[in-house]
């Protein structure tokens, strides 16, 4: 006759989640964001009737209808090449902060300016976004 095999398993470890549940909420407390989703859903009702009557108003309607192009048109775009001009715009902007604070440029100095690769550059960026732009714009 066949012996019972003496073998308990072992329980699952739920200590270390525990821990990052504590943790996970103490720290959506702290930054108040589990305020704001108990408001919300203590007041799904009235938060509900707001979001369905924005929605149903013409702004409602155009803003969805441009976020869904918006989201369309990111989702065709290489996200390598979009970080690449969103960084140049970014430190394009950075630099043109700082130059409220300098003389403005002469016409000499202007064509200087002008010479410059980097100008060159992101002109032709710019002219080619515009074209693309435009053959858009007549094909529609």
């Amino acid at each position: 006759m066949a012996r019972p095999i003496d073998y308990t398993p072992e329980p699952p470890v739920v200590e270390a989640a525990q821990t990052d549940l504590d943790e996970t909420l103490r720290a959506l407390h702290d930054s108040g964001v589990l305020r704001l989703i108990r408001g919300l859903t203590d007041n799904r009702d009235g938060v509900a009737a707001v979001a369905v009557d924005q929605m149903n108003s013409e702004s409602g309607r155009r803003l969805l209808g441009n976020g869904l192009l918006v989201g369309k048109t990111l989702a065709n775009v290489d996200p390598e090449a979009l970080s690449a001009v969103l960084d140049g715009a970014s430190q394009g902007i950075e630099e043109a902060a700082k130059t409220r604070e300098q003389p403005t440029l002469g016409v000499w100095g202007l064509f200087k300016f002008a010479l410059s690769s980097d100008v060159r550059r992101g002109l032709v960026l710019v002219l080619t976004v515009l074209a693309a732009i435009g053959r858009g714009s007549r094909s529609s």
